[in-house]
């Protein structure tokens, strides 16, 4: 039956729920002990070092014990003294604290010590058992310890001890050969021996219900994991696609600042005038400065960035459009660094201009003497500075409020997107002229647009 059993069970071993690490390597213990019995002892010691290993890979103790003092029995059996020893000393690295095994490794060594010629050695070990306080506890190794004593002292010509040892021997044989007594030590040791199984079953099953705890907390863990991945990268995507439509929205609403109606209607107004006039080369000249423009706004207002030249571009073709259709005559300065080269540096798209025609309608509106804009230009270590000054009026904030805040508006919305987008620092500051020198006129803008293509 014990067979069959154990067969039964290495039928299943590789069923991970069925058979936890631990079970599956004393499996090989029951398989070991199976082949010694039938004295097939090359696959005993096969069975016994399949086991050695799984226990290794778990850090299992107990089978690596289980294991050394099978293989040592095995080769004392087969008369090979010195290998069964080795085993045996290896054994001993997995003593736990129960007295018993201490003591029967200690008389399994000494029986190996005395098959080598070695009884000085086995005789220390000898004297640590009988010594220890717990040795009458265990009447069968008690027994095993004088034998084995009383023998030691023969081979050593230890006549006088040997005498009495064997005479301790005889008294404890007759003790035990008392029924009343044998019976008692028999139910004792039955006893132990139960009590030992018992606690041996309850640290498995304990283990077990340790290791399946872990195992189910590690797959709530792992569904946690892939939930919160779920969830972030739904998050992600989500902002990315509300991001997308705050871009779309803000092109629209700056192509609606740049283009409005109202300038579009002015503009045409300014055009249909010189044809009246019969001044076609003029209208023909600004209708292409209109068409430059408008494709400009249309193709850099979908584009992270452009190039300093283009951004210039842009500027003259509007102002050339507000001065044609301005009746009061202003001004243009343009002022760059010798050494710098506007076509290879980049920057945002069309913040610049917000602030020119807010310098023109408002600056200029109804002046008596003339309008003169200067936008000057300075390359730096990572930004461009511009300088937007005007001879106008100056700043009034009850004047046309509505358009100034809501192109003012689109500029902080703007400003916040490309700092967030390039990690740069984009700065700008108003200035009312008169606020250091009474005696002067007009605002100053200044703006430090980073460089875009400097990394």
């Amino acid at each position: 039956k014990w067979e069959e059993y154990v067969w039964k069970a290495y039928r299943i071993k590789d069923c991970e729920p069925c058979t936890p690490p631990r079970e599956k390597a004393m499996l090989y213990a029951e398989l070991g002990g199976i082949a010694k019995y039938k004295n097939q002892i090359q696959a005993a010691l096969g069975y016994y070092d399949t086991l050695l290993v799984l226990s290794k890979e778990i850090a299992y103790f107990n089978g690596q014990k289980t294991a050394y003092d099978n293989q040592a029995l095995i080769y004392k059996d087969l008369g090979e003294y010195e290998k069964a020893l080795e085993l045996a000393n290896l054994s001993e690295a997995f003593l736990n604290d129960n007295p018993f095994n201490y003591i029967s490794n200690n008389n399994t060594k000494v029986e190996l010590l005395l098959e080598t010629g070695k009884p000085q050695e086995a005789l220390v070990l000898l004297d640590e058992n009988a010594t220890n306080k717990v040795l009458s506890n265990y009447s069968s190794e008690r027994l095993r310890t004088f034998r084995l004593l009383y023998q030691t002292n023969v081979q050593l010509k230890n006549y006088h001890d040997a005498y009495r040892w064997n005479d301790s021997l005889r008294v404890l044989e007759t003790l035990l050969r008392n029924a009343d007594v044998g019976k008692e030590m028999a139910a004792l040791e039955t006893r132990y021996q139960t009590e030992k199984k018992e606690h041996q079953i309850s640290l498995l099953t304990a283990e077990n219900k340790i290791i399946n705890q872990r195992i189910r907390l590690g797959w709530l863990l792992i569904g946690f994991l892939f939930v919160l991945i779920i969830l972030a990268l739904a998050l992600l995507f989500f902002r990315r696609k509300q991001a997308y439509f705050r871009q779309s929205e803000l092109q629209q609403k700056l192509l609606r600042s740049q283009m409005n109606p109202h300038f579009i209607f002015n503009v045409m107004g300014s055009i249909q005038s010189y044809l009246y006039k019969n001044e076609a080369a003029k209208a023909a000249d600004y209708l292409s400065c209109f068409a430059r423009l408008s494709r400009s706004v249309l193709d850099y207002s979908s584009q992270e960035n452009i190039s300093l030249k283009d951004e210039i571009e842009m500027l003259q073709n509007y102002i050339e459009l507000e001065k044609a259709r301005m009746t009061f005559p202003f001004e243009v300065e343009y002022i760059f660094d010798e050494e710098m080269e506007i076509d290879f540096i980049e920057i945002p798209p069309m913040l610049i201009q917000p602030f020119v025609e807010n310098a023109i309608k408002h600056g200029f509106w109804d002046l008596d003497y003339p309008g003169k804009l200067s936008l000057c230009f300075r390359e730096k270590k990572d930004h461009i500075s511009v300088e937007i000054l005007d001879n106008g009026k100056g700043l009034n904030t009850n004047k046309n409020g509505n358009h100034n805040s809501k192109a003012l508006e689109i500029f902080m919305q703007r400003k916040k997107g490309i700092e967030r987008r390039c990690k740069k620092e984009l700065t700008f500051e108003f200035q009312n002229l008169n606020t250091l020198d009474k005696t002067k006129h007009g605002v100053r803008v200044y703006l430090q647009l980073p460089i875009l293509n400097n990394d």
